[in-house]
Formats: C-alpha cells, structure tokens, sequence
C-alpha cells in the first residue's frame, strides 16, 4: 500500500510539472505575440525577450 501511494504522489508532481510547463509556454507565447503585434517584430524586443 505504501508503494502504491508513493506512485500516486509521483503522478500528481509529474502533472503539477507539466502544467507548470505548459503555463510557462504560453506566457511566452503571450509576449511574443506582444513583440510580433505591438513592437512590428522589431529585433531589440526578440532580445530582451529571450534574454529575460
């Protein structure tokens, strides 16, 4: 039983991983759009962007 609940609790931190992730991805792709749309893709933002 223990073992089991060990598995479980890998499972759940592997999907709080995962939505961490994905939660970064799109706050990313959040500003990037900012930079693309706002910016006119201008290279200086891409910089600091990526930088930051």
């Amino acid at each position: 039983m223990a073992s089991t609940k060990r598995a479980d609790k890998k499972d759940i931190v592997g999907l709080q991983e995962q939505v961490f992730v994905r939660k970064v991805i799109e706050l990313h792709d959040k500003y990037l759009a900012f930079v693309n749309d706002c910016f006119q893709n201008h290279t200086l933002f891409h910089k600091v962007l990526i930088k930051d």
